[in-house]
């Protein structure tokens, strides 16, 4: 196919070298989407949704200048929505080291994937079809953070930050982040209120030296403010350990009582995932809803 028919027949064509990251978006989406929309420009592929249960947002960036092929043909950016299941289905047999052609026809109604494994690079066989679909957005309304990604609160290996989510989770309904300047404590709330187990990541209390060759001291510091998240919303981040190997997790908050915690986790070497916790006023009210 020439380049001159290409640009007169599709929209865009991307080309995941890392398909097994790619296909695992879309497992940690459909954990809380049932529908997603993403909005496709000439430099990025770009997600920004609230959840159904209005808990929490999922944003996902993914940089197209870091693809192995990324063709925009559109004469303007656009946005097409889809059915999570139905894209988590077609990409279910992508393995760790194959490939994903992701495209979309001009004026057609479903998206393309091809998955290109090792030993079959033919990448016009076995297409799936993912139906684009209306999908209704929930307006975010969200203050300006003002701490930026390239100043994180601190970082934490992406593998322990699954398995303690995972852990932490089961049997409860509720999680409470206690949050420092440099690190935070979750803690599983059950029925009583009371806290049946809790873990750290960073730094939760200050170390003070006594003098030479003497113990060192651990302070306690109270938590700049506290946070009271969902705990399946906690659980499911278990699904993002498969989005890279061996990275850090970046945590952010503010220093404003009840503003959301964002974590920033690398997707592959091509994009990432924000995830925004967002602050359950009344855990007593929320349980008898």
């Amino acid at each position: 196919m020439s380049n001159s028919n290409t640009n007169n027949i599709y929209s865009f064509i991307a080309l995941f070298n890392d398909g097994y990251a790619f296909r695992n978006i879309f497992e940690y989406l459909k954990t809380e989407y049932n529908d997603c929309k993403f909005y496709f420009k000439r430099d990025s592929i770009y997600m920004k949704q609230l959840s159904q249960k209005q808990d929490m947002i999922t944003e996902i960036i993914i940089n197209t200048s870091d693809l192995v092929q990324y063709d925009f043909y559109s004469d303007s950016d656009f946005s097409k929505g889809f059915d999570v299941s139905i894209m988590k289905a077609a990409l279910a047999d992508v393995g760790k080291k194959d490939s994903v052609k992701f495209s979309l026809l001009k004026n057609d109604s479903a998206f393309n994937i091809q998955i290109i494994t090792p030993n079959n690079h033919n990448f016009d066989n076995n297409a799936k079809r993912i139906p684009i679909k209306s999908v209704d957005e929930i307006k975010i309304e969200m203050d300006e953070f003002s701490r930026k990604l390239d100043n994180p609160n601190f970082v934490w290996p992406l593998s322990d930050v699954s398995k303690n989510c995972k852990t932490i989770s089961v049997g409860c309904d509720f999680i409470s982040l206690s949050l420092y300047s440099k690190g935070c404590k979750l803690d599983k709330i059950c029925g009583n209120n009371s806290v049946e187990h809790s873990c750290k990541f960073g730094k939760t209390d200050d170390t003070l030296m006594t003098g030479l060759n003497s113990p060192k001291i651990n302070l306690k510091v109270k938590p700049l403010y506290k946070l009271n998240l969902k705990s399946d919303n906690i659980k499911n981040l278990d699904k993002c350990k498969n989005f890279s190997v061996n990275t850090n997790v970046k945590f952010y908050f503010e220093e404003i009582e009840g503003a959301p915690i964002r974590l920033l986790i690398p997707i592959g070497c091509f994009g990432y995932m924000i995830f925004y916790g967002i602050h359950i006023e009344d855990i007593e009210t929320n349980k008898q809803k």
